[in-house]
């Protein structure tokens, strides 16, 4: 017996609790309306902007946050008009799209949204998202964010910020904010390094791709030795696997099948999938639906004298991950002993020289 929603196997409150949140929120939710939402949380989350930014997104288009209105609702305060105009009634919407003090700032940046009179925050970002122009979304919740701040600043310190001012500090945090997360690539390489195995050990590095236009799944591996040097590379087609944590358990297998087949006594397993690489090291998902598969692999394991697994990052494990893609070209299986093909050549010097 195991519990299908944990991983593991085993029964959590956690898992239950998930379960019936999402069961009495498909029944509140249409079918059709519950899929474009999904999707819109989605690219919410990808959105390249703070990480607070994220969370006020998602709790301003769901009417999670403190606004006058919820206050009141809650019987925190006794009114709930807008502290800032003292006009209208502020509920999310008003408060960081249709207050008047904003509305010349929206008119700037984003005009449509006084122009059709877009209701609320979650109806222009879906607008946005169904528009296909979801590269805006990160500019429309910066600066919505920006006004939300710039409301809770004169409310709890009585601090006035001038709205346009404020909506040009938030688009410079946003440029900041994008100038860091692009780091170049080659910094990237000499801070995620391949590391070589212990003298006396080979390390096995494997990784799995899906193409799903063939319905067919590929695997990669490469062995190589302390010093760098390939001793073996195979790149292999498999029928479709439907679940990702599949693919990287089959690529480990048909890598350490080969590797038990070459006589090899000592070998380090290494992939980019952390989720199944802690899994062999702990035993954690013995009883979970994948546990055959998973015993499978401790049965591998016995072939050796010694066998270690090992994490790495998707960029200390590029070699391993294009001869996964080149399966695509593959009818079976191709292996090369004691070379490489030309295509992952310089991903492998990138891994000795660096």
């Amino acid at each position: 017996m195991f519990w299908s929603l944990e991983r593991n196997g085993c029964f959590s409150v956690r898992s239950c609790y998930r379960m019936i949140y999402n069961h009495i929120g498909q029944q509140l939710a249409g079918t059709s309306k519950g899929s474009t939402d999904k999707l819109l949380w989605k690219h919410l989350w990808k959105m390249k902007v703070p990480p607070k930014v994220k969370v006020f997104a998602l709790r301003a288009c769901k009417d999670r946050l403190p606004t006058a209105l919820n206050l009141e609702k809650k019987q925190i305060v006794r009114q709930s008009t807008c502290s800032l105009c003292n006009s209208e009634t502020e509920d999310m919407n008003h408060a960081v799209i249709h207050c008047n003090m904003l509305k010349g700032v929206w008119t700037t940046f984003f005009p449509e949204l006084v122009r059709i009179n877009c209701r609320s925050i979650k109806e222009k970002a879906l607008d946005l998202y169904v528009r296909k122009e979801v590269s805006k979304l990160d500019t429309f919740f910066m600066l919505t964010w920006s006004f939300w701040f710039r409301g809770n600043k004169y409310v709890n310190e009585h601090i006035w910020l001038d709205p346009r001012k404020n909506a040009d500090t938030a688009l410079g945090m946003l440029e900041s904010y994008s100038k860091a997360r692009k780091t170049n690539n080659s910094q990237i390489r000499k801070h995620f390094k391949w590391k070589p195995p212990d003298f006396n050990f080979l390390k096995l590095n494997v990784d799995g791709a899906t193409f799903k236009e063939l319905d067919k799944a590929g695997i990669g591996a490469v062995l190589r030795d302390h010093s760098g040097q390939v001793i073996m590379a195979m790149s292999k087609i498999e029928n479709s696997v439907e679940e990702s944590e599949v693919i990287e358990l089959l690529a480990i297998f048909r890598g350490m099948q080969f590797c038990a087949n070459m006589g090899i006594h000592n070998l380090t397993v290494e992939s980019d999938s952390k989720l199944v690489i802690e899994a062999l090291q702990t035993d954690s998902m013995l009883n979970s639906s994948l546990g055959v598969l998973y015993h499978e692999g401790k049965r591998l394991a016995t072939q050796f004298v010694n066998c270690k697994y090992s994490h790495t990052f998707k960029e200390c494990n590029m070699v391993a991950h294009k001869l996964a893609r080149y399966a695509k070209l593959v009818d079976d299986v191709n292996i090369w002993l004691d070379s490489i093909p030309d295509y992952v050549y310089q991903a492998n010097w990138l891994d000795i020289r660096l």
